[in-house]
């Protein structure tokens, strides 16, 4: 008994909605650790999200402590652990 085949276009079908597949559960993983684990990863040229030597600096030097708010947009859930 010789096996079917799949028709060519099928097959390439097939496996372009499994790579498209694959790519939306890796996008909706990345922004569940982003919600999750409050993980941003900086892929911009200009480093957007990284802070400056001035301002690693500028924290460094402090002498006392610091008293940081958070301003949340209403209807977001605030979940960041005291430090």
């Amino acid at each position: 008994m010789k096996k079917q085949r799949l028709p060519f276009g099928l097959y390439n079908a097939l496996l372009c909605l499994l790579a498209g597949a694959i790519m939306v559960l890796v996008c909706l993983c990345v922004q569940s650790a982003e919600k999750r684990w409050y993980l941003k990863w900086d892929v911009s040229d200009d480093q957007l999200s990284v802070l400056s030597d001035y301002t690693q600096e500028q924290l460094s030097a402090l002498t006392q402590d610091i008293t940081l708010y958070q301003l949340l947009s209403p209807g977001t859930q605030n979940d960041v652990a005291d430090l």
